[in-house]
């Protein structure tokens, strides 16, 4: 080879490298792009999100140790309006969140379905424990979600679903009979929704 062609050679390398960089560079900031736009999607509902989860666990805890019928409906009311609450931000994330829109629209019925537990006191802390571990697996869904920019792995709406399965089948299992026909449109729902 001669001095030209090694300096050639050499050229074309350097030349390859840099435009090999440059496409790299430009990936690179696609994706950071890409991420920054998901993380202020759900930033702008994150909180939201989380304190109308946790409000609704709580209140369905309280709905079910009250005793009076005043006290009840009370809780049952403020149960109610954070699942209409949870409902709209679950539609507004309904994208971001791709893959837990069946355990989200699990978690808006948790109130509602407490009720049929208020006095049988064994069943609701099994069904409030389950509804729990749907919520902490949604929690850390939507954490790790912000935090990689991404939408849910499949892995974290893999666990929130199976969470939600077993939410929904206890109350398959334990609901009053006089529901059956509602069940039916519940599952149709919730299973046609993943």
């Amino acid at each position: 080879m001669t001095k030209e062609t090694i300096t050639l050679v050499a050229a074309l390398i350097a030349a390859a490298a840099s435009l090999a960089t440059l496409v790299l560079k430009l990936i690179a900031e696609q994706e950071a792009e890409a991420r920054a736009a998901h993380r202020r999607i759900l930033g702008d509902a994150i909180s939201d999100l989380g304190e109308t989860l946790h409000e609704l666990m709580a209140c369905s805890k309280i709905m079910v140790k009250t005793k009076s019928e005043e006290t009840f409906s009370k809780w049952e009311t403020k149960a109610k309006d954070a699942q209409r609450r949870l409902n709209t931000i679950r539609v507004r994330l309904k994208y971001a969140l791709w893959g837990l829109e069946a355990p989200l629209r699990t978690m808006t019925r948790v109130g509602s379905w407490t009720t049929h537990y208020r006095h049988d006191g064994k069943a609701a802390d099994k069904f409030l424990q389950l509804a729990d571990i749907l919520r902490q697996k949604i929690d850390l869904a939507v954490k790790s979600s912000y935090c990689s920019g991404n939408p849910p792995s499949l892995w974290r709406r893999w666990r929130a679903s199976v969470a939600s399965d077993r939410v929904l089948d206890y109350y398959k299992n334990t609901a009053p009979s006089e529901d059956d026909e509602a069940l039916d449109d519940i599952e149709g729902d919730v299973k046609g929704s993943k």
